[in-house]
């Protein structure tokens, strides 16, 4: 009778372990695809990045706000981030600043965004009040 206790103990015990190996090989599948997932998805953005730096359209809207007197310091970007898609910057002076032309800033933007090869990717604009520095 105690042999046979010590026997369903031991495969009771080699159930319980297999089972956890397997969960475990399981885990470590799904961490693996998506991590390739996640790589893929950053080559993605890499090459639209690319792709978009070399569009001049953002100094298109460089040229049409300064034009249009409104101060803007020379360092503008893009940025993308899972839940706010992409989103073009502009770097504006802290000095005197004013939520309007902080409005008008992002409507001109997004008007030129808008008409451009760069619509399909759907920009939202910030405006990004700096210090300057003398």
């Amino acid at each position: 009778m105690r042999k046979k206790l010590i026997f369903i103990c031991l495969i009771s015990l080699l159930v319980i372990v297999s089972t956890f190996y397997f969960l475990n090989q399981l885990n470590n599948n799904a961490t693996a695809q998506q991590q390739l997932t996640s790589s893929k998805e950053v080559e993605e953005i890499q090459l639209k990045m690319e792709q978009m730096n070399k569009s001049k359209v953002f100094n298109q809207i460089t040229d049409k706000l300064t034009a249009n007197n409104y101060k803007i310091l020379g360092s503008t970007a893009i940025q993308y981030n899972v839940e706010n898609g992409w989103v073009f910057i502009i770097d504006i002076p802290k000095v005197n600043r004013d939520a309007t032309k902080e409005e008008e800033i992002k409507t001109i933007s997004k008007e030129v965004l808008d008409k451009s090869e760069l619509s399909k990717y759907n920009f939202s604009v910030k405006v990004l009040p700096k210090n300057i520095q003398n």
